[in-house]
């Protein structure tokens, strides 16, 4: 009888440059997800009445008018 051939399965060497740039962007992925829980979760309310306070504004702008003609030539300023 033949000895069983073992089957392992080897994970190929990942390159240690890939493994820095892996590891570099996990890890920026990990920091930006914690500051969109941050920004959502504690300044969430203050930053929802900060963004209505802006919305909801009314000002009473008077533009200033030039000189209008009609067919006669005579001005009219508003």
């Amino acid at each position: 009888m033949r000895p069983k051939k073992s089957k392992d399965t080897k994970i190929p060497n990942i390159s240690k440059k890939l493994r820095i740039t892996m590891l570099s962007f996990f890890g920026l992925l990990f920091l930006l997800m914690i500051r969109l829980a941050f920004l959502q979760f504690v300044q969430g309310a203050d930053l929802k009445e900060r963004m209505y306070s802006q919305l909801i504004k009314s000002d009473l702008i008077s533009p200033k008018r030039g000189t209008i003609y009609d067919a006669t030539r005579q001005s009219f300023s508003y």
